[in-house]
């Protein structure tokens, strides 16, 4: 819709443009949405895949959306989110919103990154804002970047594309304006299929010896979520169907197809382009995505989360006694994508997890998977904060 109006008998009304003539509007420009009519107006492409998503309303407020497999199709669609921040384009069309330290005069202690799942863009979570306005009063600096997989550009992306773009976010000026790249304190926090992201990172990404800490909210296996799913859809006909579509995706990439993608009604997909790559990615066992399996043995976690605990921090003097990449998984205890029967010892399932991250674990009892609810999220924002408080009493006591 162009924001040009005519007047029709009097009336102002909409220049609606459609096909082609929406060309006038550009890439990568911010769609306004009205909150009281849901109208969208202008128009962007950034990524340039033919998908546009509503990303502001002025003053720097942002809506909330989340849709898809690993969001909460409970919560509520009237209450909107906003964050005051800064919005700035970190490598070719991908941008990310920024919130400053509250007090800019006095030491920033670090840069929180935030990962969301699949099908979410920007505050993509009910509690983004509130974990945003967290940091900035603990003098941290709080990012979220959009990602080529964002939205529902993740069924033609990698985990690798991922580590990339986070590598230009993490070397980009605007950052590098904090703090130096020989003292960049990061702390990545990813919730679901972003928690992939974060363990990914530790091991590939450029700044990984940079990483204090990874905080894991909601880690769950997308190889027994599509599986849950298809036998609550389909009984045990849907997961004969997964299975049949996970034959025909690791078919393709043995073939040297991957990118090749699949079918629109494949199991799992919800729609959304997806590459036989990917689909495998998602639902194999012990690829590079499947880290947080039950089914895993001691063996095959060690194999795809060792690698945390042992990540070596080259700034020794943040904390002496513990030089490796903390971790912390907080789990959903109520997540609506793990099995009834995981739940009931969920407990168990977060002391392993720990044990092969290296770190810690929290349960949030109640709580869905993307933490909708202000009682939940309150409760991880407040782990998040502890160990926040705790990096800045370790550097503090170094005067680092």
């Amino acid at each position: 819709m162009n924001c040009k109006k005519e007047k029709e008998n009097g009336v102002l009304v909409p220049d609606v443009l459609c096909g082609d003539k929406r060309a006038m509007f550009g890439r990568a420009q911010i769609i306004l949405y009205n909150a009281i009519d849901g109208v969208c107006c202008a128009g962007s492409d950034g990524r340039g895949d033919g998908c546009a998503a509503p990303l502001l309303h002025p003053p720097m407020e942002i809506v909330h959306t989340s849709t898809g497999m690993h969001s909460d199709k409970n919560a509520s669609e009237n209450e909107i989110q906003s964050l005051t921040g800064e919005v700035f384009v970190y490598y070719k069309n991908q941008v990310a919103i920024l919130k400053h330290p509250i007090n800019p005069n006095t030491r920033c202690y670090g840069i929180v990154i935030f990962i969301p799942g699949l099908t979410d863009g920007l505050l993509g979570c009910k509690y983004v804002a509130s974990l945003a306005n967290m940091c900035s009063k603990e003098n941290y600096i709080f990012v979220q970047p959009t990602l080529s997989s964002s939205w529902n550009g993740y069924g033609t992306s990698t985990l690798t594309q991922d580590v990339f773009e986070i590598d230009q976010l993490l070397s980009c000026p605007k950052l590098l304006n904090y703090t130096s790249k020989n003292n960049l304190n990061v702390i990545l926090i990813g919730h679901s299929t972003g928690c992939q992201d974060a363990v990914h990172y530790v091991k590939h990404g450029t700044f990984k010896h940079k990483i204090l800490d990874i905080i894991l909210q909601a880690p769950v296996s997308d190889r027994e979520g599509m599986v849950l799913e298809q036998l609550g859809e389909g009984g045990e006909g849907g997961e004969a169907r997964l299975q049949e579509a996970i034959a025909i995706a690791v078919k393709s990439v043995s073939e040297g197809n991957g990118d090749v993608l699949m079918k629109r009604d494949t199991p799992g997909i919800f729609g959304v382009p997806m590459t036989a790559e990917r689909y495998m990615s998602l639902s194999g066992k012990m690829t590079e995505e499947d880290l947080f399996s039950s089914d895993l043995t001691d063996n095959e976690l060690n194999t795809q989360l060792g690698h945390v605990k042992n990540n070596e921090i080259e700034d020794q003097e943040i904390n002496t006694k513990r030089k490796t990449t903390k971790s912390c998984c907080v789990l959903s205890g109520s997540d609506q994508y793990v099995s009834s029967s995981l739940l009931e010892k969920y407990d168990d399932f977060g002391k392993r997890m720990a044990l092969h991250l290296g770190g810690d674990y929290h349960i949030v009892k109640g709580g869905t998977h993307g933490l909708p609810k202000s009682i939940h999220y309150k409760e991880f924002i407040q782990v998040v904060q502890d160990r926040l408080k705790n990096i800045k009493q370790s550097m503090n006591s170094f005067n680092y």
